[in-house]
């Protein structure tokens, strides 16, 4: 469990600087930083088994790799209340409770 809630509190970290990096993207309409921001996210995800999340963020990929960002600020709000849904579903798991410990606030 010890191995989960390490993996977890990575996640949490650098799923910010993720985010962060799918909205410059999406600001500056850059379909390549979009697609490699949202692949970065998908494969984090996927090393919690977390599909429909992962899915949401292929999504981000998929139009990046189409050459768009058109539909990308709705995609990114799935993808958040899919990451949020996620997160919540391993503080429980790992008896965390989220919005009460040091990774409050991320999502």
């Amino acid at each position: 469990m010890e191995l989960l809630r390490q993996l977890l509190a990575v996640f949490e970290q650098e799923f910010s600087a993720m985010l962060a990096s799918v909205e410059s993207a999406i600001a500056k309409g850059d379909a390549a930083e979009l697609e490699k921001a949202g692949h970065k996210i998908k494969g984090s995800l996927l090393q919690f088994s977390a599909h429909d999340a992962a899915e949401a963020a292929q999504q981000l990929e998929i139009l990046g790799r189409n050459g768009t960002v058109n539909g990308a600020p709705g995609a990114l709000g799935t993808l958040k209340r899919a990451v949020g849904l996620v997160l919540k579903s391993l503080h429980v798991l790992t008896g965390e409770q989220a919005g009460n410990d040091r990774h409050a606030g991320k999502v």
